[in-house]
């Protein structure tokens, strides 16, 4: 692959990191396939309960980020 091609991984890598991020913290949802493809894999992870900013109406929490 060489150095050039490692760069470009490492680059596409952090561009797709960068953009789930940004989605995540602005409250995007996953939609109506995702969100049902990857259903098991949250409940068994608790994932649904973590807040993904301080108004997020799906917190399961107590309410908003002290």
């Amino acid at each position: 692959m060489g150095d050039a091609g490692v760069a470009d991984a490492a680059a596409v890598a952090s561009n797709f990191e960068r953009m789930v991020r940004i989605a995540d913290s602005i409250g995007i949802e996953l939609g109506g396939w995702m969100e049902s493809f990857t259903e098991d894999v949250r409940a068994d992870l608790s994932l649904d309960r973590l807040r993904t900013r301080p108004d997020d109406p799906h917190d399961l929490e107590s309410g908003p980020a002290a």
